[in-house]
């Protein structure tokens, strides 16, 4: 019977061959638990995306590693797998991990399923009852309760009402959320009442999302607070009283800050216009229009 063997350089090759694949295998374990530990303790975590959404600004790195002195707890309502698996909320999940990495040990979070916990959502219902996948920011002082949807730059079609994703905004959104729970104090911007202002939700919603915290005011009967930080005047119909333009000035002379607002239904306001005018204020009725651009609205 003939007998098959290896040769020598059969054998000394199959050998190396063997070991290099050994060593190859060795080196790609050693490198997976070198950046497992990395990504853990030094915060290592590397965005591949063209667009780079997962990059972090200079700017919160250092409030993580350097400004940050209390701890903050994320609380996702869902199951962590939904925040996995979905492709709408796994970048915000990649955000999440890189502010804990960043962050020395001052930021967990956790994922609790209201379906499975209920009680989660008596827990933070004083702004509203929160919903199935929202993150909830919080401190010892106070918390913040964040949509996903929030967490992304939307442009709205206005010819055809359709919404689309043009970025991820989850820094600026997590970092507000962030600071608003830390903060000794919140800024507090009042709205003057009293010359059938208008009440416009989008400031209110912009006010609120830069930590403001808003109340109103009506000058007639109160007098501006040292604690007001924001002074709103919304379209005024009625004219201000001798009074009420002391009680601005007052503000005014303080360094006060003030949002004022005209629309082209203002009528003539002769005491709060020349109030204004002395402060280097001067309100025209005019239109301002663009040759270049234009939008349809369906009607309907």
């Amino acid at each position: 019977m003939r007998r098959f063997g290896l040769s020598g350089k059969k054998l000394k090759y199959g050998t190396l061959t063997v070991i290099y694949t050994a060593i190859f295998i060795t080196a790609a374990v050693i490198l997976n638990i070198f950046v497992s530990y990395a990504t853990n303790r030094f915060g290592l975590r590397i965005d591949l995306t063209d667009e780079r959404i997962y990059e972090i600004s200079d700017e919160t790195k250092r409030f993580l590693q350097n400004d940050l002195k209390e701890d903050i707890q994320i609380t996702v309502l869902s199951s962590e797998n939904v925040y996995i698996d979905n492709a709408s909320f796994s970048p915000i999940r990649e955000v999440i991990l890189r502010y804990i990495a960043l962050s020395d040990g001052k930021i967990s979070v956790r994922y609790i399923d209201p379906y499975v916990n209920p009680e989660i959502v008596d827990k933070y219902s004083d702004q509203g009852t929160p919903r199935y996948r929202d993150i909830v920011i919080e401190s010892a002082k106070r918390y913040k309760v964040l949509n996903p949807a929030d967490l992304y730059a939307i442009r709205t079609n206005y010819e055809t009402q359709e919404q689309y994703i043009t970025g991820l905004q989850a820094e600026q959104k997590l970092s507000s959320a962030i600071m608003y729970c830390i903060i000794e104090e919140l800024p507090l911007a009042l709205r003057v009442q009293g010359h059938s202002e208008v009440n416009l939700p989008e400031l209110n919603s912009l006010l609120i999302s830069g930590n403001y915290k808003i109340d109103t005011i009506n000058l007639s009967l109160e007098d501006i607070p040292d604690e007001c930080s924001m002074l709103i005047i919304a379209a005024p119909r009625t004219d201000f009283t001798a009074e009420e333009i002391e009680k601005l000035d007052a503000y005014f002379e303080r360094n006060g800050n003030a949002i004022v607002l005209y629309d082209l239904n203002v009528p003539t306001l002769p005491v709060f216009e020349r109030f204004m005018a002395d402060w280097g204020v001067k309100y025209e009725q005019v239109l301002v229009g663009d040759e270049k651009q234009s939008i349809s609205v369906p009607t309907t």
